[in-house]
């Protein structure tokens, strides 16, 4: 049941300083509550004893069972609601059973001998001070045994903490902070909670947090004992419930260092954020985990989307997962293993004559006449909202001190403003500090509208024609979020850099040669930026250099290897 508009606001606050362990506020959830099972408790038994003649005893039970009926409605809307961070044990609800049992009975007793030297009305109210009384006591000791077991163990004996449950982070209620969606370019409100697409101006829709509630919230010892995957920071991600929540298992992915390579190029520290190992093989994963959990909440029934391969593979996988139907359309040369992914796991998808943006108005347009959910880059609030939980794990990974550079595969470039966006609400809530990365943009000599529209100090890229290369993640021909990415670059002191296909293909040889690393594409992209860009200067060789390896480099054609052996036939050992 949906509460009006203050009610809920209310309810939400109160709800949230129990999770804030906010003593004012929670006394005053104790007074809301015990004010109205008082007027309920002394209205019910004076209706019954006087009005409808019931006897005595009768007419307090009766006004006892529907008090506490109250009080236990309004205790899972604020002491056990979501926003309190806490769970209804079976524990809580023998604790509130007993309290109550108590209470009638020292009611009903303090009742009887009162109102025989005192006017019912008054024995009454005495008889509601005396349960009071009790209930509390009871109430209280059973609160701090719960509390007990919900607090941080840091007090207790390291055999009798609370053994962690890998899966918490997906079954437990934590307070949410969403409060409203804002337009990218005119800073329009748009409420949240609600089904958007675009803004009216045709822009990305940007998720705006109580960033003040987060600080109170949320701390970095409180992340140290939570299951180290995505769903970690709820407190920053917009879906309010856990129950829909869509999960395929999310770890947090690793940093890798390649040691051997930044001594090859004379460098400072080169790290890989390897998102590979996340479901789905990419970090498309991220944002649709994200945008197929908030579709299920606001009862989307059918998502489509354009995709140069492994986006389609998310959404296919987690729109099955969250039984919502999917279409989705590729162009016609994304790799076989993308194609064959989308459909196996549960979406219709086909293959146009044309590259992503043409597939995208094949979207809008059924969009329109059918009623898809159009799931596009940036054409849904929330797919950023996965994609910056990157900025939100390397900031935890590395002690809360960012890199001095982190070079992203810039395709429509959602990860890249997502990070921007979490450096920001970190900074906010007191994480970090307010140094930031030099964001850069890497893309493909043969389509590279944001380098182009950079160079020329350019708000906006426009569309790239003939776009080709060999990291199909990266082609594409215009961003409807360029101006964001250009945005993050340019207040970064970034900037953003095109290179050959020839110098991917080397890229991905260098370093699974000298690290064992497989990249994908797009990834190897981002390391042949860096080795461009340490050669003309534009990162330093002192530099923490960040790397994002996009998806596994097994989804993409591998280079033949074409030797044999004839075990019948004698064998030099020497020369092999």
């Amino acid at each position: 049941m949906r509460l009006p508009a203050p009610l809920e606001h209310l309810q939400r606050r109160l709800a949230q300083a129990w999770h804030e362990r906010a003593v004012t506020l929670k006394a005053a959830s104790f007074a809301l509550v015990g004010v109205v099972n008082t007027v309920v408790d002394y209205g019910v038994f004076l209706a019954g004893y006087y009005l409808v003649d019931l006897p005595l005893v009768p007419a307090n039970v009766l006004a006892w069972l529907v008090a506490v009926s109250g009080s236990y409605v309004m205790n899972c809307y604020i002491t056990f609601a979501a926003e309190s961070g806490r769970q209804l044990r079976w524990r809580a609800y023998g604790a509130f059973v007993a309290s109550g049992v108590a209470g009638v009975i020292t009611n009903t007793a303090v009742l009887v001998l009162a109102s025989r030297w005192m006017p019912v009305p008054a024995a009454k109210l005495l008889a509601i001070a005396a349960s009071f009384v009790v209930n509390f006591s009871l109430s209280q000791n059973g609160r701090a045994n719960d509390e007990a077991s919900d607090s941080p163990p840091l007090r207790r004996p390291r055999t009798m903490r609370r053994q962690m449950r890998d899966d918490e982070n997906l079954t437990a209620e934590r307070p949410t902070f969403v409060t409203h969606l804002e337009c990218s370019a005119s800073g329009a409100r748009y409420a949240a909670d609600e089904l958007h697409n675009l803004s009216r101006e045709g822009k990305p829709l940007l998720v705006h947090y109580d960033l003040g509630g987060v600080k109170k919230a949320l701390s970095k010892e409180a992340l140290t004992r939570r299951p180290r995957d995505l769903w970690r920071y709820r407190e920053l991600l917009p879906v309010r419930r856990a129950r829909d929540i869509v999960s395929l298992g999310e770890p947090l992915t690793p940093i890798v260092a390649l040691p051997r390579l930044a001594k090859t190029c004379a460098a400072g520290e080169i790290l890989v954020k390897d998102e590979s190992r996340l479901p789905t093989g990419s970090f498309k994963a991220r944002g649709l985990a994200m945008a197929v959990s908030m579709a299920k909440a606001l009862g989307v029934a059918h998502m489509a989307m354009p995709t140069n391969g492994n986006a389609g593979a998310a959404l296919s996988a987690y729109a099955s997962r969250a039984g919502i139907k999917t279409t989705v359309f590729c162009p016609a040369d994304t790799p076989e293993v993308n194609v064959r992914e989308i459909a196996l796991q549960g979406a219709t998808v086909y293959r146009v004559n044309g590259l992503i943006d043409d597939c995208g108005k094949l979207v809008a347009e059924g969009a329109a006449k059918v009623g898809w959910f159009d799931t596009s880059t940036l054409k849904e609030p929330y797919r950023i909202e996965g994609k910056k939980t990157m900025g939100l794990e390397l900031a935890e990974q590395l002690g809360w001190e960012l890199p001095d550079v982190i070079l992203y595969p810039t395709g429509g470039g959602t990860g890249l403003i997502g990070m921007w966006k979490a450096f920001a609400e970190l900074e906010a809530i007191g994480f970090i500090g307010s140094k930031r990365p030099r964001m850069v943009a890497v893309q493909a000599t043969g389509c590279a509208p944001i380098v182009r529209a950079f160079d020329a100090g350019a708000e906006h890229a426009p569309r790239w024609e003939d776009a080709h290369t060999i990291a199909a993640g990266i082609r594409v021909p215009q961003a409807i979020g360029d101006f964001l990415i250009l945005r993050a670059v340019r207040e970064s002191g970034g900037f953003a850099i095109a290179v050959t296909d020839e110098a991917i293909t080397a890229a991905i040889d260098e370093v699974a040669r000298a690290e064992g690393l497989l990249l994908c594409p797009e990834g190897a992209a981002t390391y042949a930026a860096l080795t461009a860009a340490l050669a003309d200067g534009r990162v330093g060789r002192n530099d923490r250099a960040m790397l994002c390896n996009c998806a596994t480099g097994l989804k993409y054609p591998l280079p033949a290897s074409e030797r044999t052996l004839d075990r019948s036939r004698p064998i030099d050992f020497a020369a092999l």
